[in-house]
């Protein structure tokens, strides 16, 4: 790029470096353009941690630049002695993280940080040299430096250092803040490990691995790396850019956290400068979250304003990545699974139990312990009382509380549980929840419950997610109505008439000072809200993206304390894939690369299998068949509508789906091609929703597991040319022999979901196969083995024996099935070949991010106009 020589600048008696631009090079456009977007790019910025340009110019022919001089050496040279000690790799990435969030906060991308541009001075400062790649994103330098950013990034030009480039780079496209955290990710790798993180012999090898593999954990490499630093390198080094940190702001953020809970030294734990008014007002600093902190990190969230030196009120982002197996977050379709305490000192959720079924745990904010609430074992939803003494779930059809400071669980009710829709609990005591529709209410000491408002309109489906306002009489709740056209109601304990607030994709609650917050589209708003007129103020402001949502039902996992701060989830975090498996569990073959697959559904010939796949934006299911011989899936339903649970014909050449268009999910039938308009099979007002579980062996009927106006859920028979479905049996899931004369089904008779085998149609005795909780049973081709899914998630095999009556042996584990969710609602998450061998599961994807609970504290001044 050029020479640089030490000079003496005489009017201020200072020595300075002088970068001229060789004569050879001066003719060329391309090398002049780079050499003037460098000077451009460094003049505009003024830091500690940038090399300051004192003068730009041209001498004759050639172009030069007056910069401070620098004593010291390259960061590539000091990386040459060796690993650095834990305190300096924190003191070096703070400095290169401050200059990074200078540079952005300007609008200027480096798009080539590596240690040869990081520059260590002789006392100990980090400067970033050569912003020659640095492309301006705000047209602040005036447009022949526009015209010249231009020409030098036009479209598959691939722009920096092959061993730093993020690979939205390798790729030839733009690069932006997030391009700059990749390569600060690959230094700070390269500060803890000793090696780049995917440095290959070949250049091309390298941009490979940049876009294909994941580099060797830091664990087992550097044994003191803490884990709040390690995640930090993880969000860095994420493929995509929005699930990196988004500018070197956010990167700072991340830091400060991992280096307060490392104990970093003071000199490498300087404070953090607070957001702008400019993120405040459009906070886009909060588009990615703000993981990378993990474990004892979280404590940092409340010990913050000892540590750091902010101003009162100033907001902070930060994640709890909690860790993976026991304790681990449960994935939950009703996203009810994260609940801050009143106070903000604690978060409740659902984790994975030490018995493998979901359990409620705590995590405290002050002291970053983690720990499992015994006696909490199948756990649904999760809140708190407003004391923040009591935790309040649903297990076994029980409403219970258990003391957070210890003790056995207490039982409130009975409730009949499906899936729960969100329960409040007031501070006169009373706790309202779901049921049948409607809603009921319960004294917290137990009792027998009493409905407080009844669903009265045909279009109305069904009232949930009650959330009590101050004064602990009126609540918000959330309708679910016909066409997907939901609304949020007030009501009262007192038999106030509903008051309509506003129509609405998420349930709401009233979080302090005057704000309703709800999602809309995955993103968390916050919206004015008078509590005593009852009305909405203003516009909505955003607070969060890709939370997560389900706009079909209402759900978003989102929970507010009473003291300024917030907790929710990304719906982004769990990554899943398709594999075939063995007997033993081994991995034979990856069918697909990671992505939000739900099921896993084999076509009668073997060769495809129907999947659902969740939207990345809406959340929205929708039904895809897959080839396992490769390729991308095809979408089997229409873009429009939802898609649940298929199910192949025997002949492979139709599969039943549900759908919820018209406002309740019913099922319908579709070609396996996607050709042609999909079929309703059937509707009726003693349903409130219908999935199909499976096609009878001779094609001529479907099962479907519906759920009744009444509440009870009962396996239904629906005939595929038309004619009177007909219940048949209680249960949640159903799977006919191939022989047609069994029927396995799923039901909770004995207080636990089990797996039993009836005579079928007959239906007069049953016998249970599971022994200690079971759900999603497979038939072998020939009908002598049947599969199912233990509690803790085994995949168990039973042999039995048809001849001359039934004969069940014993269960036995044949290996884990590593799926996303507990919830026996959901689709199979298995499928089993044609010879029992083999085995399709869907999986949590070996690298997915494990997901991480985001936290930001006072987050109403975010909302705050500058």
């Amino acid at each position: 790029m050029g020479e640089v020589y030490r000079a003496l600048d005489p009017r201020l008696g200072r020595q300075v470096a002088v970068k001229v631009l060789p004569g050879a090079l001066a003719s060329d456009p391309d090398r002049l353009r780079r050499f003037e977007r460098e000077a451009r790019a460094a003049s505009a910025l003024s830091h500690p941690n940038i090399l300051t340009v004192h003068e730009f110019g041209h001498h004759g022919e050639g172009p030069y630049l007056v910069t401070e001089l620098l004593e010291g050496e390259s960061l590539r040279e000091v990386l040459h002695r060796g690993t650095l000690p834990l305190a300096l790799v924190f003191d070096h990435a703070f400095q290169i993280a401050r200059g990074l969030a200078a540079a952005h906060e300007r609008g200027i991308v480096h798009r080539d940080l590596k240690p040869e541009n990081l520059f260590v001075t002789s006392d100990g400062r980090v400067k970033i040299l050569d912003f020659g790649l640095a492309r301006l994103l705000e047209a602040e330098s005036g447009a022949a430096f526009a015209e010249a950013d231009t020409a030098l990034t036009q479209a598959g030009m691939v722009m920096g250092t092959a061993s730093y480039m993020a690979p939205e780079q390798v790729r030839g496209e733009p690069a932006d803040p997030c391009s700059d955290s990749f390569a600060f990710g690959c230094v700070l790798y390269e500060m803890l490990a000793g090696k780049q993180p995917f440095a290959r012999t070949a250049a091309a090898d390298t941009m490979a691995a940049i876009l294909r593999e994941d580099p060797p954990r830091l664990a087992e490499l550097r044994a003191d790396v803490p884990a709040a630093l390690a995640s930090v390198v993880e969000r860095c080094l994420a493929k995509r850019p929005k699930e990196r940190f988004a500018s070197g702001r956010e990167v700072l953020f991340a830091l400060e956290i991992a280096g307060i809970s490392a104990g970093a030294p003071p000199a490498a734990s300087m404070a953090v400068t607070p957001s702008t008014g400019k993120a405040r007002r459009l906070p886009g600093w909060l588009a990615g979250g703000l993981a990378g902190a993990a474990l004892a990190a979280v404590a940092v969230v409340t010990l913050l304003p000892r540590n750091l030196e902010r101003a009162p009120g100033e907001p902070l982002v930060a994640s709890i990545l909690l860790p993976r197996g026991e304790g681990s977050l449960v994935f939950t379709n009703d996203a009810a699974s994260v609940a801050l305490s009143p106070d903000g000192s604690r978060i409740a959720y659902l984790g994975l139990g030490s018995a493998r079924p979901p359990s409620v745990w705590i995590r405290e904010l002050r002291s970053a312990a983690t720990r499992e609430l015994p006696g909490t074992g199948n756990a649904v939803g999760v809140f708190w009382s407003p004391d923040g003494r009591f935790v309040a779930f649903v297990a076994d059809d029980k409403l219970r509380k258990v003391s957070v400071d210890g003790g056995p669980p207490q039982v409130i009710c009975d409730v009949a549980y499906s899936t729960w829709w969100g329960a409040a609990w007031s501070p006169n005591g009373v706790i309202v929840f779901p049921q049948d529709g409607s809603l009921y209410g319960v004294s917290a000491g137990g009792g027998s419950p009493q409905l407080v408002l009844e669903r009265k309109a045909p279009e109305e489906l069904d009232l949930r997610f009650p959330s009590f306002l101050p004064d602990g009489d009126r609540f918000l709740y959330f309708v679910r109505r016909a066409q997907g056209q939901n609304r949020i109601y007030v009501s009262s304990l007192g038999g106030a008439p509903p008051k309509l607030i506003h129509e609405g994709q998420s349930r709401a609650i009233f979080a302090p000072p005057g704000h309703l917050l709800f999602a809309r589209d995955g993103v968390l708003l916050a919206q004015r809200f008078d509590e005593r007129s009852l009305q909405l103020l203003g516009e909505p402001r955003p607070l969060a993206n890709r939370i997560l949502h389900f706009r079909s039902n209402g759900g978003a996992n989102f929970s507010a304390s009473d003291r300024g701060m917030l907790a929710y989830t990304e719906g982004t975090d769990v990554l899943t894939e398709l594999v075939w498996r063995d007997r033993q569990g081994n991995v034979l073959e990856r069918v697909t690369e990671p992505g939000r697959y739900i099921g896993a559904f084999l076509a009668p010939d073997g060769r495809s299998a129907a999947v659902e796949i969740e939207d990345e934006e809406t959340n929205q299911h929708e039904v895809f068949t897959v080839s396992l011989a490769g390729g991308s899936p095809s979408r089997l339903t229409r873009r429009s509508y939802d898609g649940h649970h298929p199910a192949w014909s025997p002949d492979g050449r139709q599969i039943a789906f549900s759908s919820t268009r018209t406002g309740k999910w019913l099922p319908y039938r579709q070609r396996a091609d996607g050709l042609g308009d999909d079929t309703l099979l059937f509707d009726s007002p003693e349903i409130v929703e219908a999935f199909p579980r499976q096609w009878t062996p001779d094609g001529s009927a479907v099962l479907a597991a519906v759920k009744e106006a009444d509440g009870r859920n009962r396996l239904w028979l629906v005939p595929v040319a038309g004619g009177r479905a007909t219940p048949l049996t209680d249960g949640l899931q159903g799977s006919i022999s191939p022989d047609g004369r069994w029927l396995a089904t799923v039901s909770k008779e004995s207080g636990r979901y089990q797996v039993y085998v009836l005579p079928f149609p007959a239906l007069d005795t049953r016998w249970q196969v599971s022994a200690a909780g079971g759900s999603w049973p497979r038939w072998r081709w020939d009908g002598r083995e049947l599969f199912f899914a233990s509690e803790d998630h085994l995949l168990m095999s039973v042999p039995v024996r048809t001849e001359g009556g039934f004969e069940v042996g014993a269960p036995r584990p044949l290996f884990s099935l590593q799926s996303k969710t507990l919830n026996p609602a959901y689709p199979h998450e298995y499928d089993v070949d044609r010879n029992g061998e083999r085995f399709l599961v869907c999986q949590v994807a070996e690298n997915s991010a494990r997901r991480a609970i985001e936290v930001i504290t006072s987050w109403e001044t975010l909302l705050e106009e500058h």
